[in-house]
Parts: structure tokens; C-alpha cells; sequence
């Protein structure tokens, strides 16, 4: 039976699983879907990468298998900065306890079918750990709809727009919005957190100390 683990950590705590973390992430958004984004030593980096920037990696057996980045909404983030145009019915949030989540995947190669559920039951035992208000998020339809098949509650900030084109010329329809965590419950969202319980939890960044957790 597989071993799963959590890591949350940045940079400075973990140089080596942010590179593979920055790897996975080139497969995943640039060779696989497609994603216009600037590579840099084979990694998929950007300027919202840096030694403040929360990442958490899941892990099967120990190694990696997906991860997502996480920035507080009181500073610069993705969303804010390259897509104001997609906050047209209410703007984007301002406080340290909204966090974006961005660069959320699962390596289409080495992962197993339920490790995209597990890394969403991930997403809300940070949010559950680090005092998250809500989960911030740019992302598409087909993602929001998956969401709400999954019991979770989403709060969109505008209708969806076309913020550019993929490296085989498709057009990218994005949105934005959030889950407002207050707002989740009920048995599918309780089945979706349970994907979480055999899953250890390692915290590495200040926010709780070098704590290690039980989910």
C-alpha cells in the first residue's frame, strides 16, 4: 500500500523538492497543456516565486506526485497583477488570511487517479492549518464545475474572458473567484477531506514552526 506525506516549506526549507517541484510544474502547465509560461533551467518560475512564497508537495512513497503554490492576498499575487479583468463584479481580496493557490497539478505521468482528489484535501488542510479565510484561485470552467461536483462552494469575481492563447494557438479562458471556507460542508465535501486522513503533514514554514502534523 502506497505512503502518502504532505510537505508545506519554501524555498529556503527545501531547495531540492522546489526544484522538483519546479519541474513538475514545466511538464505539467508548459510540455502538457500547453501553457505560454517562461522556463528558466527546466524549472516553470515566475516572478511570484520567492523566499515568501509557500509551496506544498505531495508525496507517494516519496516521491513527488503533485503540488501547489500558495501566496497571502495582503501582498502582490497572480491573480491581482496579471488578471485584473477578470474582478469585474467584486474585486479581488486584500488580507493575510485569503491565500491564492496557483501552479495546483498532479504529474499526469507518475500519479495515481485519486491523487488530484488528494491534493484538493490537501489544499483544505492548509487552509484549515494556516487560518485561511478563503482560497483564491484563476482557473476555468471545466475546474469550477469539477468544484461544485465535488460539494465545494465557489464565489466567482467576474464572468469568464479570454486572457490569451497556448502555445498551439487555443485561446485561454480564464475566471476568478474563490471558496469561501466558512461556506463548506455537507457529505461530499466530508468525503473529500477524508482523501486526507492517511496523510501525514510535515509544516516547515514559519507560519507554524517545523511542526509535524497529523491531518
Amino acid at each position: 500500500m502506497a505512503r502518502y506525506a504532505a510537505v508545506l516549506f519554501r524555498e529556503s526549507d527545501q531547495p531540492a523538492l522546489f526544484r522538483a517541484y519546479g519541474a513538475l510544474r514545466r511538464r505539467l502547465f508548459v510540455e502538457h497543456l500547453g501553457w505560454d509560461l517562461d522556463v528558466r533551467d527546466d524549472l516553470e518560475l515566475d516572478g511570484f516565486d520567492h523566499d515568501t512564497t509557500i509551496y506544498a508537495a505531495l508525496l507517494r512513497d516519496e516521491v513527488l506526485v503533485g503540488g501547489f503554490r500558495v501566496l497571502p492576498t495582503d501582498g502582490p499575487y497572480l491573480g491581482a497583477v496579471a488578471f485584473p479583468q477578470l474582478a469585474a463584479l467584486r474585486p479581488y481580496p486584500r488580507r493575510a488570511d485569503c491565500h491564492e493557490v496557483t501552479r495546483f497539478g498532479v504529474d499526469p505521468e507518475a500519479a495515481d487517479p485519486k491523487d488530484g482528489l488528494r491534493l484538493y484535501a490537501l489544499m483544505f488542510r492548509f487552509a484549515q492549518l494556516h487560518g485561511s479565510r478563503s482560497l483564491v484561485a484563476v482557473c476555468d470552467e471545466t475546474y469550477e464545475r469539477f468544484l461544485r461536483g465535488m460539494g465545494v462552494r465557489t464565489l466567482r469575481y467576474g464572468p469568464p474572458v479570454t486572457v490569451a492563447q497556448d502555445r498551439f494557438g487555443r485561446p485561454v479562458v480564464a475566471l476568478a473567484g474563490e471558496i469561501p471556507i466558512a461556506l463548506q460542508n455537507g457529505s461530499r465535501f466530508t468525503r473529500l477531506l477524508a482523501h486526507a486522513d492517511d496523510m501525514e503533514i510535515h509544516d516547515e514554514t514559519s507560519v507554524l514552526g517545523r511542526a509535524r502534523l497529523s491531518a
